[in-house]
């Protein structure tokens, strides 16, 4: 995956993720409750334990941010609102 230079990545696997895609997961973590809690696999995570996975690049960090591409690339292509 090419990204622009100088920009900063995370580690995804094999697969890079671009710095601007996980600002921009932080940010829509960053718009819910604060006392969100969410179960990613088996364990409870906060708000705040959810973006500094998404920061760490670390492997809930790394689910969420493929569940939040995956989100709005549906929402951008209409599967969420098809019957």
């Amino acid at each position: 995956m090419k990204t622009k230079k100088n920009s900063k990545v995370v580690s995804w696997g094999k697969k890079e993720i671009p710095e601007n895609i996980r600002k921009l997961v932080l940010e829509r973590i960053k718009i819910v409750s604060d006392d969100l809690i969410i179960l990613v696999g088996s364990k409870e995570c906060t708000r705040e334990e959810l973006m500094k996975s998404v920061e760490k690049g670390d492997e809930i960090g790394r689910r969420v941010i493929k569940a939040q591409m995956d989100y709005l690339r549906a929402m951008a292509s209409g599967k969420l609102y098809q019957k």
